[in-house]
């Protein structure tokens, strides 16, 4: 094992481009798998090229406030098979989803605040662990591939949140997860959600797994996979058309499903083989201005939605205001504006309660 420094601008494989000494002659052997990589003050205003596929290191160490820039161009991965720390102050850039740091190894991410301007697997690998040091920007997809990752309860943002080909053990903590783009599980990934919350831009597939609290927040989503949900939250400001995976069941303590004059709902099928909405741990929901098409609301006497649509299909729901409810407002609302309480009122009519 050895350590090479970044000396000089110029490609990761060209021995001209690193010392063996922080501030030392230019000329080392280019770091691999079983060295570690250290860009610090005194390669301020350079930049390090990744030009070979799969180039590697041990660690990548940032410091020093390094403003340097680490280029990794299309069709090209970084592998790191330890630890990564960056710096606030330095520019990590990437041409698209394609161009991207593979954590290989056991180790923690440390950003500084800076924004990867690439893609990033942590964990890639069986038996890693990726645990995050600090809260993650990621301008392309964050994946993983097998391994584990623990959110040390920072956030993440990204474009997409993808468990690529093998499944992936999530500790989310109380972290939250902010996707431009889709959030995407497979079959064997375990998720340990705590009080976690996933913000999706787009389709959410997850995979028939049980999650605290998620939004979705795009104009149009696909929902996959028979999911439980603590808090179920349809973005109340924009109009959406949320379609759920023919044959599915969300089972949700608390659905917030509101919508507005002009800002309408719409929830339907994939096709017209039905889906069915489920609301756990007792009590009513009170949905607002919806359009509903081959869906089954349980249980009974549950699912009320006023200024909405019955489309084609739908059975289980009360298309009506909730009882004590008027345009929205609950009698014990009115009766505190008024401050006036129920048992007052029943008190003067001589009505026991």
């Amino acid at each position: 094992m050895a350590d090479r420094y970044l000396k000089a601008t110029g490609n990761w494989a060209d021995n001209n481009t690193w010392s063996a000494t922080d501030g030392g002659a230019a000329g080392a052997s280019f770091p691999t798998s079983a060295d570690n990589a250290y860009i610090t003050a005194n390669g301020n205003g350079l930049t390090l090229t990744v030009d070979v596929n799969l180039s590697a290191c041990l660690s990548l160490v940032c410091s020093g406030a390094t403003t340097a820039t680490l280029a990794i161009p299309a069709a090209v991965s970084l592998l790191v098979g330890g630890s990564i720390t960056f710096t606030a102050e330095m520019t990590v850039t990437g041409v698209n989803a394609t161009s991207v740091i593979r954590m290989v190894g056991t180790g923690t991410l440390t950003t500084a605040g800076l924004s990867l301007g690439c893609g990033l697997y942590a964990p890639y690998g069986g038996g890693v662990t990726i645990t995050l040091a600090g809260d993650t920007v990621v301008d392309y997809n964050f994946s993983t591939y097998t391994g584990t990752l623990t959110t040390n309860n920072y956030n993440i943002t990204c474009g997409s949140f993808i468990n690529a080909t093998t499944g992936t053990t999530y500790n989310l903590g109380s972290s939250t997860i902010t996707c431009t783009g889709s959030f995407a599980l497979i079959a064997t990934s375990v998720i340990n959600a705590g009080t976690s919350t996933i913000k999706v831009g787009l389709d959410f597939n997850g995979q028939s797994k049980t999650y605290n609290n998620v939004e979705l927040n795009g104009a149009a989503c696909t929902i996959s996979g028979s999911n439980t949900f603590n808090t179920l939250t349809f973005k109340a400001d924009t109009t959406q058309t949320l379609t759920f995976t023919d044959g599915t069941t969300q089972t949700i303590t608390t659905p917030v499903f509101t919508g507005s004059s002009g800002k309408v709902k719409t929830l339907v099928g994939s096709s017209t083989g039905g889906w069915t909405i489920t609301k756990a741990g007792g009590g009513t929901v009170d949905a607002d201005y919806l359009a509903l098409s081959y869906s089954e609301a349980t249980p009974g006497q549950t699912w009320y939605t006023a200024n909405s649509t019955d489309t084609v299909g739908n059975s289980g729901w009360i298309f009506a205001w909730l009882a004590g409810n008027i345009l929205g407002v609950t009698v014990a609302t009115i009766n505190k504006i008024n401050g006036v309480s129920l048992a007052t009122i029943n008190k003067i009519n001589g009505v026991s309660n």
